[in-house]
């Protein structure tokens, strides 16, 4: 589909020998930045100017930098959002090369200000950063957005880790858009101080209502650390039973087996060991009370030495609107029958279909998603606003790619976007349960699309139904803010914005740190 669609290839830049483990041939995000109602592709490269794949009734243009913004100074992993709840959305940017990050705050006219060092967001270091990832949430729910950035690969020791990684609080109604760095009055302290991850994920694994730190850490334990509500977090990724990788990559959020509850699934290298050694994708399936099991070999997704391959960017999304969800995952290089993981030959992306009853089959040959290349980040969005999500995957030394969903029987869908008003103006956080008919099936998500490796997902929560045919009985919103909002008898295939109803608010506590 790429050739037709107006999607190009675009520049890259040599480090000089360096490893590529960590710009990768781009940061994407998915958003609608003319306003147009389609949305673009806007992709953040290092050492080269910021392109725009701007889409218009499915049909793409490149635009080279199209906001002016010197991100090629160092420019990574990038994440959009209204860090000032000002109405319009500005961009932070995790750096390679070069020694603070940036941020880019949106004056609503067109003008962009980079302001990383005034608004606290810089993280100035001695030693040059290698920002590998960027996420944001609102950590203390007091409706504005926090940020997560990590790093990859720097010379971080017991006295200067704190310059290479941060958890950055937003000073909210005091100063919006203003950070403070709480790394570590926060607890977000690892062991040892040498710290390389790629994906942090903000999320509530624990369905407390406060989003806790998923973190991806290559060379390490992937861990979690749970909000307390009191600005501190707690790590217990071990009595979790989490972190069984030792190589992570890639990260995806959702309820794959629909209990209600959050799980997670992690990408790593897939070598000549057993799964079980952790060299193999690891599908967390979450039991509550902070506790998980691990069932990735028994739901066929562990990638294992069968399949070979080095996994990076991932995503869960319901490809044939059937109700349940898949799971996507790009490939790096093919490790397949070797006793190390130097650079071999490409492996394909891997497109697992779900059905239904926590077994997954592959189907990237079926379904034509088995492109080969140095996959890095991947979104699924519906670029041709059909009711089915597209794949748009970026490679680290080849062209990307743009598949689209032709599925001939595809399910009946809804999409939801949010907008707060207590909440944090992106909504980011929100969780959706969708109650399909009454006493039925029920579907529950979470809204945060910066969980992902060098992606932001597209500003929706798509829900497929399968042959549906009657209105949605009952969709519940519960906002950060702990407002909830409920719909009633929702018709199914169309795009419903939910707007935050601060009305509400009387007889809802909104939450504090204690």
């Amino acid at each position: 589909m790429t050739d037709s669609s107006g999607i190009v290839d675009f520049e890259r830049i040599d480090r000089l020998g360096v490893p590529d483990f960590l710009e990768r041939g781009g940061s994407i995000v998915v958003m609608d930045l003319d306003d147009n109602g389609w949305q673009d592709l806007y992709i953040t490269r290092h050492g080269q100017e910021d392109i725009l794949f701007a889409n218009t009734e499915g049909s793409f243009q490149r635009v080279d930098n199209p906001l002016g913004l010197d991100t090629n100074n160092g420019g990574n992993a990038s994440v959009w959002a209204d860090f000032d709840n000002d109405g319009d959305p500005d961009m932070i940017v995790a750096v390679v090369d070069e020694k603070r990050h940036l941020m880019y705050l949106n004056h609503g006219d067109g003008a962009f200000e980079e302001v990383g060092v005034e608004r606290g967001i810089a993280l100035p270091s001695t030693l040059d950063h290698q920002g590998s990832s960027i996420a944001a949430g609102d950590i203390n729910r007091d409706g504005f957005l926090d940020v997560v950035i990590g790093e990859w690969g720097a010379d971080v020791t017991e006295e200067n880790r704190f310059e290479h990684y941060g958890l950055f609080l937003n000073r909210g109604d005091e100063a919006p858009g203003h950070f403070t760095n709480v790394t570590e009055s926060a607890g977000y302290l690892f062991s040892p101080p040498s710290i390389n991850f790629y994906s942090p994920c903000i999320t509530d694994l624990d369905g407390d209502g406060w989003p806790d730190l998923a973190t991806v850490v290559d060379f390490g334990d992937s861990a979690i650390f749970w909000n307390n509500a009191d600005g501190t977090f707690q790590n217990t990724t071990e009595a979790s039973k989490v972190g069984v990788e030792r190589h992570g990559m890639g990260s995806a959020i959702g309820d794959i087996n629909r209990d209600g509850l959050l799980d997670w699934f992690v990408t790593t290298i897939a070598m000549t060991f057993s799964p079980l050694d952790g060299e193999a994708n690891q599908l967390y399936i979450n039991q509550g009370a902070r506790l998980f099991e691990n069932a990735s070999v028994e739901a066929g997704v562990s990638q294992g030495v069968s399949q070979g391959g080095w996994g990076w960017g991932t995503n869960f999304f319901d490809y044939d609107n059937d109700g349940d969800l898949d799971i996507v995952m790009v490939n790096a290089e093919n490790t397949q029958e070797k006793d190390d993981y130097r650079i071999t030959d490409t492996a394909p992306m891997i497109l697992w279909r779900h059905d239904g009853q926590m077994n997954f089959e592959d189907v990237s040959n079926i379904e034509s998603a088995n492109r080969i290349g140095r996959g890095a980040g991947i979104v699924n969005f519906d670029y041709d606003k059909d009711g089915d999500l597209d794949l748009f995957a970026v490679h680290e030394d080849s062209p990307p790619v743009l598949l689209r969903n032709n599925q001939s029987a595809i399910g009946d869908w809804l999409r939801l976007s949010f907008e707060g008003s207590l909440s944090n103006r992106d909504g980011f956080g929100v969780v959706v349960t969708v109650e399909e008919t009454d006493g039925g099936p029920v579907q529950i998500a979470e809204y945060n699309p910066t969980n992902s490796y060098l992606a932001q997902l597209e500003p929706f929560l798509h829900f497929g139904f399968g042959s549906l045919d009657q209105p949605i009985h009952k969709i519940s919103v519960r906002w950060p803010s702990s407002i909830v909002q409920e719909f009633e008898n929702v018709a199914i295939n169309q795009v419903l914005r939910i707007v935050e109803d601060p009305d509400l608010l009387q007889g809802t506590e909104i939450p504090v740190f204690s």
